[in-house]
Formats: C-alpha cells, structure tokens, sequence
C-alpha cells in the first residue's frame, strides 16, 4: 500500500481534512571558517543540524479549530509553511483531503491551494506594496479562472467581512494601518472560500478595536462556509 491509500484509507476512516505524520525540517549548520583547516576536516562534516521542527503530528476535521501553542522560535512558523508548501519538509507526511502533498510541485500543488490558504504573521511583507488592495485579494481568484464580475462582487463582499468599505479596494497597502493590513490579508486568504485556512498569529498584528474582538470574530469568518482553521 502507498502512501496515497494509506491517507486515503485514514481519511475516510477518521473525517480529516490534514493529517500530519512526524513531520520534521532540519537546517544544517555550516562549518566555520577555521573548522575546515583542522587536521581531522571529517569531523566538521559530522552533520550539525538546527532542529527547527522535529517530529510533529496532529490532525484536523472539518469545521474545527486547531491551535498549535508554543513559545518563540519554536517551529510553529515553520510547521505552518511547510502544511502550504512553501517549505519542504526533511521528513514527514502532510496528509490534505485524502491526499499526500508533501511533495507536491507545480501545477499539482497549484490545485491543492486552492483549498489550502495561509494568513502570514507579518501584513508587512505579506502584500505587494505595488498593488492595490483590489488586486491583492483578487489575485487567487485570477489564477482560478473567476470572471471580471465575479472578482469585483466577491472584492465588496470580503472587505465587508473583515471591516474595511469598498472605497478602500483602490488604494494600496502603504496607506493603511498594520491592523488593516493583516485585514487585507485575511480577506485574501478566504477569497477562494477555502476548506482549511492555515493562520500564523493572526490576531498578533490586528488594530486594537479588531484585537478585543479577537478569537470570537475569526472563527466566526472561517467557520462561515464550513472552513477548517488552524493558529499557530
């Protein structure tokens, strides 16, 4: 049996939507500069390695909200990346909707995005500066073929749903708070009506009259539509 039918086999056993199965992601630590000159130059090869995430499990199920806890630095960042393939694992399973996507690439993972979103920790460096917030959340739905019409209805749509008002689809991101813009980068992960939004501290950077709201009003927004969600 391949991997395949095993997470085909426990998901329709268990109702998962991701299964995640000893997941690990090595970072090698280079030698330093007198290391390589030393008369045994073998021993600086022995393989140092930063254990940034080390053998994680866990699964979540439709509708259900799962919190991943841990103090800074711990590989929470890391986990979520590598659940949306910007990461590769070194070793491990990520299971999606039946499906081993660890090693997906291309086209192939193009597809599985578009059920599998991510909210980033940083709405800095989350949104291209060049575009306007219209575009920004409107970029998955262009790469999934929606209609002009379709895009400009949904863009009203999402930014009601996250507090900001339809003048604000034409501005750019240097024009709002960091608050907003983690807002804007919410309204993007849930354009595409996702069956699991990975979310990496996402009430971290939100405005403070959005922050005392907090966990009740997002899993409100993920669970609208059956969504899965996932903090980190």
């Amino acid at each position: 049996m391949n991997a395949n039918e095993t997470l085909n086999q426990s998901n329709a056993t268990s109702g998962m939507i991701l299964e995640v199965k000893n997941l690990k992601k090595y970072y090698p630590v280079p030698a330093g500069f007198l290391q390589k000159y030393r008369k045994r130059p073998e021993a600086s090869k022995a393989g140092k390695y930063v254990r940034a995430v080390d053998e994680v499990s866990f699964s979540i199920g439709e509708s259900e909200i799962f919190a991943l806890v841990g103090e800074s630095g711990c590989g929470k960042t890391t986990t979520a990346k590598m659940i949306v393939g910007l990461i590769r694992p070194t070793s491990g399973q990520i299971g999606f909707l039946g499906k081993d996507i660890t090693s997906l690439r291309g086209r192939e993972l193009k597809n599985v995005r578009r059920n599998l979103q991510i909210v980033f920790q940083d709405p800095y460096s989350a949104l291209d500066p060049r575009m306007t917030v219209g575009q920004v959340v409107s970029e998955p739905m262009i790469s999934f073929g929606f209609s002009r019409q379709e895009r400009k209805a949904r863009i009203l749509e999402l930014l009601n749903e996250v507090g900001l008002r339809p003048e604000h689809a034409s501005r750019y991101p240097r024009e709002f708070s960091g608050g907003q813009r983690q807002r804007i980068g919410i309204a993007r992960a849930l354009a595409l009506s996702p069956k699991l939004i990975v979310c990496d501290e996402p009430v971290s950077a939100l405005d403070a009259a959005w922050r005392s709201l907090g966990f009740s009003a997002l899993p409100w927004m993920f669970r609208f539509g059956r969504r899965s969600s996932r903090f980190s």
